[in-house]
């Protein structure tokens, strides 16, 4: 007995262990640099070349890991790599295999991949470089899959599917070449983490959802998509789409941002939330963000949908636009503010929201709740149930003409479309979900309208913020202190004779880098009444940071500490009248007049018990304003800086900059990263802009880093961006330095020379096309928004860096 009951066990052990086997996840990888498919895909080493070489090997349950670079679809469907039509090549997934992108290739962790540094693109352009017409139809097809498959990482570009025709059966379903840059056919993969921008498709810009495609789509980004429906197009399907982000998308028809549309037998009841919408268009349709048709029950909860246009004549619904008789659905938490229509004019109240159904038993009109909309009247002509909580009051953006705020980054806690503690939006939500916003604060309490949530207290304290940020409040005949939730801004004094009254809106900035003629922080003050003659005296926050940083870069300093009564003597405010003409603050968008204000030094105080400085002076006339030292100052501008090898390999180096008050600039090298050397000096040319070059006689051996350091009249310096030249062949692509804020030097094999390269945001959008003349080729990068790039060359490959 007990030997069978140990046979017993002995089987079970093993049938245990062979399933286990069978169910064990497997991890491929990829990689773009690899030459060919041979590698088992096992391991970063041993990686495919291909996606979809890899996607063949996995089993359900098992994942794929991608290295960062642009990879083209290779086959069609069914395994063909030369297909009838080669536009029918795609990213074909496969039921429960999950798809990530974002990896550097040296990861053994999924979570220590960085898909912001790791870019990875998965490009549509088979054909001719730059022509679309021959670009693949869908770049990914999703068929048939459970909730079970994922893609996650990516960016997905260059789809092109306008004026094709026909269609190819795949798994039993005939999937028409014209539906999405991705097609989703009675599929619900999850899709997270990925970008779709630069498709020209027919319908579905982004993702068509066809019959029953129920996805999971969240934190995605849908930009710069031609189609209708610009980014998402769904039929008769259930997709749940939350902290997603769509802008500056254009729809020929309705929808710019997003169409709906339903059967009888299968009614569309996509769930909204958490989502962001600006900047859409349908250009010759309603629903500039938005737009359902027939036996659609959308349901839309904390999402802002700003500055979206419906443009045609006959257009209704600038925002949402609820087309047919037969849908409804709810909007409820929501933000919707100066979206527009042209015929406003002669139908008022639907610039924001636009409903066909007047209300059946069988199909109630849509309800709408807990809102802004900024049109809405209870007389007006909105088809709508309008429930409790709808408010018509401005919300306050921090800054909506800059959505993605000072780091050019969409979803993250500096955009332009936060709320401030002090908007109408803030803690009049209903309901306990969601419950993270759109950049992952936590909704506590009573929740804000819209997407983002201020997650702070209304209590004022002695912090200043370290953000852009604004606040908009009464100003009264009394000491005002402008705050954004906890975070003071400034103060004003109205008391007296002064003549500040009414709503005043106070902004401040704080640049990323350090110029050499204005502190980073600065204000624009703007009442709404009177703001060219009302006056006031106005108190400004700054850090002992700030100040320093200031110094750094200047000839002359502002205070270096509490007791610093030369440093308070220097310190100017220039006033620039009128509003930041791009909403960005910088010095040179006022158009008014720059006016010069010295302080009393004794209002120059630190307050040490808060940290910080408090400069405060008597104004006349409200406006922008900036901390300098001199009356007037021309900064110096390194405007270009670069060296090559000559034929007796000897270093050239080469630099432009615009000066002033510059002694001496001396140009030093280090061979070893420790011991900079000094290898030659030249004399300023003079105030202006200017050329110079110096040729370091000896031959470079190995690798010299080469670095400028000029020298002011006074004795001050500062220097210039490093350089790399090599004396030794270049065996694989580079970058340096990185991150950079103003050059960068690619180092590339010589099968690269003479050839171009194109420079891409992380978008996806063309910034410049670079010709490779050199093996050490600079980039100047001066101009470009900070964030992450690409250099893309002909050969595929591709080079990242980050812009500081």
């Amino acid at each position: 007995m007990k030997k069978n009951n140990f046979k017993l066990l002995l089987l079970t052990l093993i049938l245990s262990f062979t399933i286990a086997l069978a169910n064990a996840q497997t991890t491929y990888y990829v990689d773009a640099a690899k030459t060919n498919n041979t590698g088992a895909g096992t391991s970063w080493a041993a990686a495919k070349k291909d996606i979809q070489n890899a996607i063949s090997l996995a089993a359900s349950g098992d994942q794929i890991w991608v290295k960062a670079g642009t990879y083209m679809p290779t086959e069609d469907p069914f395994g063909s790599t030369s297909p009838v039509d080669a536009r029918d090549k795609t990213f074909y997934l496969k039921n429960g295999v999950k798809l990530y992108g974002g990896f550097a290739g040296t990861e053994t962790l999924l979570a220590n991949r960085n898909r912001q540094t790791n870019v990875t693109t998965l490009s549509g352009d088979i054909g001719t470089l730059g022509t679309n017409t021959d670009n693949c139809y869908h770049v990914i097809l999703s068929v048939s899959d459970a909730s079970t498959t994922a893609l996650d990482g990516f960016i997905i570009t260059a789809g092109y599917n306008v004026a094709a025709t026909g269609s190819i059966t795949v798994e039993t379903f005939a999937i028409t070449r014209t539906l999405g840059t991705m097609l989703n056919y009675s599929s619900s993969p999850i899709i997270s983490n990925c970008i779709f921008t630069n498709n020209t498709v027919t319908s579905g810009g982004g993702i068509y959802n066809q019959i029953n495609s129920n996805a999971n789509i969240n934190n995605c980004i849908f930009t710069n998509n031609n189609s209708n429906a610009g980014g998402i197009h769904i039929n008769a399907s259930n997709p749940t789409i939350s902290n997603c982000t769509f802008s500056n998308n254009t729809a020929p028809a309705n929808g710019g941002a997003i169409f709906i549309q339903g059967v009888s037998t299968n009614i569309s009841t996509p769930i909204i939330t958490n989502c962001l919408f600006y900047n859409n268009t349908a250009t010759a349709g309603s629903g500039g963000a938005i737009s359902a048709s027939s036996f659609c029950a959308p349901t839309i909860t904390n999402c802002t949908i700003y500055g979206n246009t419906a443009a045609s004549a006959s257009s209704r619904g600038g925002a949402f636009s609820l087309l047919s008789p037969s849908s409804g659905g709810v909007i409820r938490n929501c933000i919707f503010w100066n979206n527009t229509t042209p015929s406003n004019a002669t139908d008022p109240n639907t610039e924001e929201i636009y409903s066909n159904n007047t209300g059946t038993t069988a199909v109630p009109q849509v309800s709408v709740s807990n809102s802004i909309i900024k049109d809405y009247t209870v007389a007006g002509t909105i088809n709508i149930t309008a429930g409790a909580g709808i408010i018509t009051t401005d919300p306050l953006f921090a800054n909506g003409a800059d959505a993605d705020g000072v780091d050019n980054i969409l979803q993250t806690a500096d955009d332009g479309l936060r709320i401030p503690c002090n908007s109408p939006a803030k803690d009049v939500g209903t309901g306990s979900t969601p419950t993270l916003d759109i950049v992952g604060n936590t909704r506590t309490g009573t929740i804000d309208l819209g997407a983002y949530e201020t997650n702070n207290s209304t209590t004022a304290s002695n912090t200043i913020p370290n953000v852009f940020t604004t606040s908009y409040i009464t100003q009264t005949a009394a000491v005002v202190n402008y705050t954004d939730c906890n975070n003071q801004l400034c103060k004003i004094d109205g008391t007296g004779a002064y003549t500040i009254t009414g709503n005043v809106a106070a902004k401040l900035w704080i640049d990323a880098t350090q110029n050499i003629q204005f502190v980073k922080r600065h204000y624009e003050i703007t009442p709404d009444v009177n703001a060219a003659t009302a006056t006031g005296k106005i108190t400004l926050y700054f850090t002992q940071q700030e100040f320093t940083d200031f110094n750094a870069v200047n000839i002359i300093d502002l205070p270096t500490g509490s007791g610093d009564a030369t440093g308070k003597a220097n310190l100017l405010i220039e006033k620039r009248p009128g509003k930041s003409s791009n909403g960005s603050g910088s010095f040179n968008t006022y158009t008014g007049t720059p006016v010069t204000i010295n302080p009393t030094d004794a209002d120059i105080v630190w307050n040490a018990t808060a940290s910080r400085w408090e400069v405060s002076f008597d104004v006349t006339g409200f406006s922008g304003f900036f901390v300098k030292t001199q009356v007037a100052v021309l900064p110096l501008n390194w405007l270009n800086i670069s060296g090559y090898l000559n034929s007796q390999k000897q270093s050239v180096i080469n630099w432009q900059v615009s000066e002033n008050n510059v002694s001496i600039y001396v140009i030093e090298l280090t061979t070893d990263n420790r011991q900079w050397i000094t290898i030659g000096n030249i004399n300023s040319k003079g105030n202006g802009t200017n050329n110079y070059s110096l040729i370091y006689a000896p031959t470079l051996q190995g690798v010299g880093f080469y670095r400028i350091k000029q020298i002011d009249n006074n004795g001050k310096f500062s220097y210039s961006s490093t350089i790399k030249l090599s004396n030794l062949q270049i065996t694989k692509l580079a970058v340096f330095p990185n991150p950079s804020s103003d050059f960068v030097t690619i180092e590339v094999t010589n099968d690269c020379l003479n050839t171009t390269a194109q420079l891409y945001s992380i978008d996806g959008k063309l910034q410049q096309t670079i010709t490779i003349k050199n093996n050490q080729q600079p980039i100047n990068i001066i101009t470009l928004p900070k964030g992450l790039y690409a250099v893309r060359f002909k050969n595929g490959t591709a080079i990242k860096f980050v812009k500081n």
